[in-house]
């Protein structure tokens, strides 16, 4: 057969049974699956296996996107990935930078690998409150003036971000419980129609879309991620706060709780994704933060 399918060679099998000789294609079927089932289909005549060259793949794997793929990669597990990828390329150690689900994986990065780990760097802060931030939260809430000194936060009120995070977050619930079962880009103000194609294009190309949305699934099934979030952070850390970051609002007073905050830079403009919206605000606030951390401190000197 010219043409010969990917799926054909090595299926074909020659079977005797009683006085016939048969030839049968046996296709496995996709792994990933959590059911399948064996079926036959058979054709007439003049008819021949030709005729299924295009519905066995299809029946082996309905929607190769929809496929559950390989479980388990949470962001505690993408953050040992990302570190042997940095030591691999010979740096023992090195600098840090996250956003969005970025910033709870480089977090996660931090408090694992506190001894490599130079400093980090976030325009997310994904950590919710424990402890002491959290009642600062809770009393700020009714009376912020007395507990936040910056002006954009004298409105902070916690329980507003926890409506907001149900009313915006639909499709987190969906990917956290269905991931499977969603194809689904979200087209935002700031980008242009050229941005968001390049966009879902790359995720399409390489079949990551359902990929990607697992990750909040993950998140949820590994534990690892709640128990790191609640341990303080030694490395020292930058905060890029942008006014249109919904779900970034964090006073400085609330955040240093969790994180060795050294650097904090508060911006009127940009969002969630401030790396393309503002990359110069961005980039400078980095260029900043890491200048502040290798500029050799002045040793003190002895009083007379």
């Amino acid at each position: 057969m010219s043409n010969t399918p990917p799926w054909l060679p090595g299926f074909q099998k020659r079977c005797e049974i009683g006085s016939t000789e048969n030839y049968v294609i046996h296709s496995k079927p996709a792994t990933g699956y959590k059911k399948t089932y064996p079926l036959l289909i058979v054709h007439g005549w003049p008819g021949n296996v030709q005729e299924f060259v295009k519905i066995i793949p299809m029946l082996n794997d309905p929607d190769p996107e929809i496929r559950p793929k390989k479980t388990g990669f949470s962001q505690v597990e993408c953050a040992r990935v990302f570190h042997k990828l940095m030591n691999r390329l010979n740096f023992k150690k090195y600098y840090i930078q996250g956003g969005d689900w970025g910033s709870m994986v480089t977090s996660n990065m931090a408090r694992i690998y506190k001894n490599e780990i130079l400093a980090l760097h976030l325009n997310m802060n994904s950590a919710f409150p424990s402890g002491i931030g959290l009642v600062k939260a809770v009393l700020g809430s009714f009376a912020p003036k007395l507990f936040f000194s910056s002006p954009n936060y004298q409105n902070f009120n916690l329980f507003d971000l926890f409506k907001m995070v149900m009313v915006e977050s639909g499709y987190m619930h969906i990917q956290a419980t269905k991931p499977d079962s969603l194809l689904q880009f979200r087209f935002f103000r700031k980008f242009t129609l050229d941005k968001v194609l390049t966009t879902v294009t790359i995720y399409w190309v390489q079949g990551n879309t359902v990929n990607s949305q697992r990750f909040y699934k993950e998140f949820f099934l590994d534990t690892r991620n709640d128990l790191l979030s609640k341990e303080y952070c030694e490395v020292p850390t930058a905060h890029s706060n942008f006014g249109h970051e919904p779900f970034d609002k964090s006073p400085e007073e609330i955040m240093k709780h969790s994180f060795n905050l050294q650097y904090r830079r508060e911006h009127p403009d940009g969002g969630h994704f401030a790396a393309y919206e503002l990359p110069k605000t961005l980039a400078g606030d980095i260029f900043d933060f890491i200048r502040q951390q290798t500029t050799p401190k002045p040793k003190k000197t002895d009083e007379l």
